[in-house]
């Protein structure tokens, strides 16, 4: 969530403005005042919120092998990706949503494969762990 770059914005010729490659803090600060809600408070603190409770209940399940906590890392892990879609989406329709998918950069894809993998996990450690 620091460092490499989420989205690319390409150049709008038009109005002269440049291509630009944006990190989570310029999506924070570019969604500030979007008229998606989700989207403002995903980038200003949702997102950060998500990734912490994530990584905390991933760490409890790997630990703590039980089946309540792999079903809370399932859920968790669920819940965060649909709600990192949606706030990559924001105001925009669905059609634009996935027109705009090849400008997701490394951190995007890095945030939605952690995300992933942590679902992944939550399920097949929920089917697999002894139910106590």
């Amino acid at each position: 969530m620091i460092g490499p770059a989420w989205m690319y914005n390409p150049a709008q010729p038009d109005t002269g403005t440049p291509g630009a490659n944006l990190s989570f803090s310029d999506l924070a600060t570019a969604t500030a005042k979007s008229p998606s809600a989700l989207q403002a408070a995903y980038f200003g603190w949702l997102g950060w919120a998500l990734v912490i409770l994530a990584v905390a209940i991933s760490v409890a399940a790997l630990l703590l092998p039980r089946r309540l906590l792999s079903v809370a890392e399932l859920l968790t892990g669920l819940v965060a990706l649909v709600l990192t879609a949606l706030a990559l989406k924001g105001p925009l329709s669905w059609g634009g949503f996935v027109a705009a998918v090849p400008t997701l950069r490394i951190g995007g894809c890095l945030i939605i494969i952690g995300l992933l993998v942590i679902t992944f996990h939550g399920a097949v450690s929920s089917y697999t762990s002894k139910a106590r």
